[in-house]
């Protein structure tokens, strides 16, 4: 009778300490599309997000003169409650995203673009880096622009792409995480091959938790 009351009382014990450990983070995470139809220019935004944080993390190596500027709308997307499949991908609106995608300081054949994009949501913005360079990694960021199928496939004007990056500053203490965008982009009517708004975004953001 005695062990088994102590085992109850262990077990008791045992959740309670785990609902009253002290976290450091707290994790957010938004999956929404990007509207491709509501971009509209922004060449100077662009140029002035970047000259932020080369001046305050001393991030360089991305440079969209000649590369890709706008401003987009993002939405909610829906699910299928029993697969998981996208049924919705514009939901409702819930902010907008500038991209700044560097399309000319590598070659072609390195089949990658630095990118710099901030999103905001809820009265929030997040700012993301991929590909880049900066003084807290040896050589070129992780991430950026990078295309995922063969040429020619699934059309020859169409391809599918991955765009990862840092949220930043991501250094302790202090609000991080990861972008992961997987997109199909084509050309409304090429070769038949009909897209509209075709992104998913997954923005992982882990929060210090105030003392």
């Amino acid at each position: 009778m005695k062990y088994t009351i102590l085992l109850i009382l262990t077990l008791s014990i045992v959740p309670s300490a785990i609902a009253q450990q002290e976290y450091l983070y707290k994790e957010r995470i938004y999956i929404f599309s990007i509207d491709l139809s509501s971009g509209v220019p922004a060449a100077e935004e662009c140029a002035v997000a970047l000259d932020g944080i080369r001046k305050r993390l001393q991030i360089t190596g991305i440079d969209p003169t000649n590369g890709i500027t706008a401003r987009f709308k993002i939405d909610s997307v829906e699910t299928s409650a029993s697969e998981g499949v996208v049924t919705n991908m514009a939901d409702e609106e819930i902010g907008d995203i500038l991209i700044c995608r560097d399309t000319t300081t590598y070659p072609p054949e390195m089949n990658v673009s630095p990118i710099y994009n901030e999103i905001n949501i809820s009265g929030t913005t997040f700012r993301v880096e991929g590909g880049g360079l900066s003084p807290l990694f040896p050589d070129q960021l992780p991430g950026g622009w990078t295309q995922y199928s063969p040429p020619g496939y699934p059309t020859p004007e169409s391809d599918i792409v991955n765009i990862n990056g840092t949220v930043l500053p991501s250094t302790p203490g202090k609000r991080g995480g990861s972008y992961m965008e997987s997109a199909l982009l084509a050309p409304r009517g090429s070769s038949g091959f009909d897209v509209g708004t075709n992104t998913i975004v997954v923005l992982r953001v882990v929060l210090p938790v105030s003392p």
